[in-house]
C-alpha cells in the first residue's frame, strides 16, 4: 500500500507521532494484508464482514479529504498481538499543520514497513 494525494499527513504510533512522505509502502506482500476500518473495530482489531483487503502490495490509498484513518493487519493475530495498526491524521495543506499530540497508551501500535 502506498500513500498519495495532495494532503498532508501525521501517522499516529502509540505514544509518538510520524511524519511520512507520499509514496511510502506499508506494509509486505504476501505477509501482510491491510483493511480499512472504524474508530472502534481499530481499538478492538476487528475486520467487518463487509471490509476488503488490501493484498497485491501495489494497492494506493488516495487520502484526498482529511480526517482520521484507521487501518489495521488482518493476517492472525497481527493486529492484537503485534499491534500492527496504523491511524492516520489527514490535514488539509491549506490549513496549517498542527503538532502531533500523544495518543492514548493503550493504542500502541506498530507501522507495517517494508
Amino acid at each position: 500500500m502506498r500513500l498519495g494525494g495532495p494532503l498532508a499527513l501525521i501517522i499516529k504510533l502509540g505514544p509518538r507521532a510520524r511524519s511520512l512522505l507520499l509514496g511510502t509502502s506499508l506494509y509486505s506482500y504476501g505477509v501482510h494484508n491491510v483493511f480499512k476500518v472504524n474508530e472502534t473495530s481499530f481499538k478492538d482489531c476487528t475486520v467487518p464482514p463487509e471490509s476488503e483487503a488490501l493484498t497485491s502490495g501495489n494497492d494506493v490509498i488516495t487520502l484526498a479529504t482529511p480526517g482520521r484513518k484507521w487501518y489495521i493487519c488482518g493476517v492472525g493475530k497481527h493486529c492484537q498481538i503485534g499491534g500492527q495498526k496504523l491511524f492516520i491524521i489527514v490535514q488539509d495543506t491549506t490549513a496549517p499543520i498542527a503538532s502531533p499530540t500523544a495518543a492514548p497508551a493503550s493504542t500502541s501500535t506498530n507501522l507495517l514497513m517494508i
